[in-house]
């Protein structure tokens, strides 16, 4: 049963309707449909909330999510919440009583959605639910009453959706699916097989050489597995990988104890939960083999994890799929789960001459997510920025390497490939979902690309955005910073011919090194060595940014007029194992030709955040005019933060057009001549910001000067360094000179 009110939804929004909603005739006309149109309903809570009472099975769903979405956006109770309508209520019985217009009014809008693939939808787009919310009111010049919006930007969400067969699904723009309450891996398959035969993009192979090892799902019995050992490569095959979080247990991995037993036999018995659906689905999907990282590297051997690890582009690249276990933290979770049933739903049936049809209306039990933000569907089709798989840092270049992605969380199974993204809750593919998505994608990257790659600055942009997102990620072992990313450096190099330094590229220097930490991590000095002080790599967890104001997006990233004034005349990177591009030994250096800048001549004047602080150019101790910034690459290089003389040597990288510029910040190494390691980056300011002053560069008190007189060969402590006017001015008469970074 449904009210009047709702009854006349379907016309209001272009939907030519005659008679009630329950058996009444439906004859859509997708051109006339008002995709912008907000439909008036109920005028106060009290009236929606008697229609509910009254058994209208619509307006119950609309009072649900109406509570549940300001519930969340007000961080309230329930109570609190018809508290307040109800003084809205009293409010507009004032106002009737003075014969005024209302304040507020409830209102209906759908919730459209470009799906951008028009061979699916005439107007590639249709809707996937009701938007319902209390707006304001507002007179218009002629005379007519429009809402103005809802207070506190708060809007509830009605799910809608069709079986896949309907109407409502073919003709009407209606996304939604309806959902199961299991997996439906029969879908799934139908999506690997458009893919395979109808996207150019994405891979084809179904006959790929099996990795070194593989897990062996084919027993007899149809239960157990087994490790197959292929180093030979002699057996080919579709299989697929997994993609998961280890979690704080692991009870089954593969040793040197039991490698000979794994050969044999593993019991499916004994696997962890996550592992145990991995089998399940891989055999759903037809295949026969699946790769598990504990399960097929052998986890007490080092050589053995640097032989595999330096083969993981190869693997994930060649995989016929990747499970992946968004929501699994541990192991023991699991994800072949049953799914959340909605909070509340209900179908309303239509009639269309001779079919008869039905359309759902859902109140979604998403969890981590706000059901009062609806300016997007993408909020309601994709794991939480939170997920446990989300944060882990391995897990990126698994997804980015993958042709095909197939997740299972407990709303939804979804697969990501190279030219679509489906959803078990739409009808249609989705184009564009890699940029609408907050994950790793949303930087632009991926092998799809990459592979396209003619401008190799393009690709340095890619990388650089890519690693601002996957240093804040999460590592067990930190000396895994390079190894985890070695599969995307891998193929970066192959499609670029570039050399990997660290976690930079050779092309890219000087610009590369202009990175700058936002928020400084508290990296024991001690720590294992991980990369030179030079790579962002070496800064542990931590938000890496490239300083926008020198690294442009445009025809070169200084201007034209500007050449670098850094020069990198050698390199020495030792990768500590197989890996080339994986762990580097202690001691891997670049030597640079630069102008170099002793202590002295700089203040540090006050901290503008935990890991910033403000430079000034002062003169016999008197403070003269701003400088720029300096930002901390490590928190245990912070003393203080405090004022006084500002104790690190400079190394130019380069200026803007307008005077302002880029040094790394470094501290001598000590019993090395002419060695240096980096501590931060300064930022110079332009022109217009500082005063026109000048300054002196005096040896400093009370500091190591070991290094002092073979840098400054040539300059007197009196040597004035006339008309400090801009950044560039401090490096003005300096000579380069040859150093090295470790």
């Amino acid at each position: 049963m449904v009210c009047k009110k709702c009854a006349a939804l379907p016309e209001a929004f272009g939907y030519g309707f005659d008679g009630n909603l329950d058996g009444g005739r439906l004859d859509p006309d997708p051109s006339a449909l008002k995709s912008h149109r907000q439909v008036r309903h109920h005028t106060t809570y009290a009236d929606l909330d008697n229609s509910a009472r009254s058994g209208c099975t619509v307006c119950m769903l609309f009072k649900k999510a109406l509570l549940k979405a300001y519930v969340q956006g007000l961080h309230v109770s329930v109570k609190e919440v018809k508290r307040l309508h109800r003084r809205c209520d009293r409010r507009l019985q004032v106002s009737r009583a003075e014969g005024t217009q209302p304040l507020t009014a409830f209102f209906v809008w759908l919730d459209y959605f470009k799906i951008t693939v028009p061979i699916y939808l005439p107007n590639d787009e249709g809707f996937v639910g009701l938007v319902f919310a209390r707006c304001f009111l507002q007179e218009r010049e002629d005379g007519s009453i429009s809402n103005s919006g809802p207070p506190s930007d708060i809007t509830a969400h009605v799910w809608l959706s069709s079986r896949p067969d309907g109407a409502p699904a073919r003709e009407w723009g209606v996304l939604g699916r309806d959902p199961t309450t299991t997996v439906d891996f029969s879908l799934a398959r139908g999506w690997i097989h458009d893919c395979l035969n109808n996207h150019e993009e994405c891979t084809k192979t179904t006959d790929s050489l099996l990795p070194s090892r593989v897990l062996d799902l084919g027993s007899a019995d149809g239960l157990n597995l087994r490790l197959l050992v292929n180093e030979r490569g002699e057996h080919r095959g579709s299989y697929a990988t997994l993609s998961h979080c280890w979690g704080t247990s692991q009870p089954l991995k593969l040793l040197k104890a039991n490698y000979s037993e794994f050969r044999g036999r593993i019991r499916y018995q004994e696997l962890p939960r996550t592992f145990q659906d991995a089998v399940v689905a891989t055999r759903s999907l037809g295949l026969r083999y699946l790769w598990i990282d504990s399960l097929c590297i052998i986890q007490d051997s080092d050589v053995d994890w640097e032989e595999q690890c330096a083969k993981m582009a190869h693997i994930y690249k060649s995989s016929f799929v990747t499970l992946s276990a968004p929501e699994a933290s541990d192991n023991r979770d699991g994800f072949l789960c049953d799914r959340r049933a909605p909070l509340f739903s209900t179908t309303v049936q239509f009639s269309t001459g001779k079919i008869s049809c039905s359309i759902s209306l859902s109140l979604l039990n998403h969890t981590n997510r706000r059901l009062y933000n609806t300016r997007s569907a993408w909020s309601f089709l994709r794991e939480p920025d939170t997920s446990p798989l989300s944060e882990r840092a391995w897990v990126m270049q698994e997804a980015l390497l993958s042709g095909r992605v197939l997740s299972f969380t407990a709303d939804q199974m979804y697969m990501e490939c190279r030219k679509f993204a489906r959803t078990d809750r739409l009808h249609h593919p989705v184009a564009g979902w890699a940029k609408r998505k907050r994950t790793y994608r949303r930087h632009n990257f991926s092998l799809r690309s990459l592979s396209e790659l003619t401008d190799i600055r393009r690709s340095h942009e890619s990388w650089r955005d890519l690693v601002s997102h996957y240093a804040t990620l999460e590592l067990t072992k930190g000396t895994d910073k390079l190894p985890a990313l070695s599969g995307l450096a891998s193929e970066v190099h192959q499609a670029t011919g570039d050399q990997y330094l660290a976690g930079l590229w050779l092309e890219d220097l000087p610009w590369g090194l202009i990175w700058k930490s936002t928020f400084v991590p508290s990296l024991p000095l001690d720590s294992p060595y991980v990369a030179p002080s030079w790579s962002w790599a070496s800064a542990g967890k931590a938000s890496i940014d490239w300083s926008k104001d020198f690294v442009a997006e445009s025809d070169g990233f200084f201007p034209d007029e500007n050449e670098p004034q850094l020069c990198v005349t050698a390199v020495g990177i030792t990768p500590s194992g197989q890996d080339p591009f994986g762990m580097v030994k202690e001691g891997s250096y670049l030597e640079v030709l630069g102008k170099t800048l002793p202590p002295g001549c700089l203040d540090i004047d006050e901290p503008l955040g935990s890991w910033q602080v403000s430079l000034d150019m002062y003169e016999s101790g008197v403070q003269h005019g701003a400088l720029g910034s300096f930002y901390w690459d490590n928190e245990a290089y912070i003393l203080g933060a405090k004022r006084g003389v500002f104790g690190y040597w400079l190394l130019l990288l380069g200026f803007d057009n307008l005077g302002g510029g880029a040094a790394l910040a470094l501290e001598p190494v000590s019993g090395q001549p002419r060695t240096f390691r980096r501590v931060g980056l300064v930022e110079g300011r332009e022109r217009s910001r500082i005063a026109d002053t000048t300054g002196r560069i005096t040896e400093p008190d009370d500091r190591d000067t070991s290094d002092w007189e073979s840098l400054t060969d040539g300059m007197s402590d009196a040597d004035d360094v006339d008309g400090f006017q801009t950044f560039e001015d401090l490096f003005r008469d300096l000579e380069p000179r040859t150093i090295r970074l470790v």
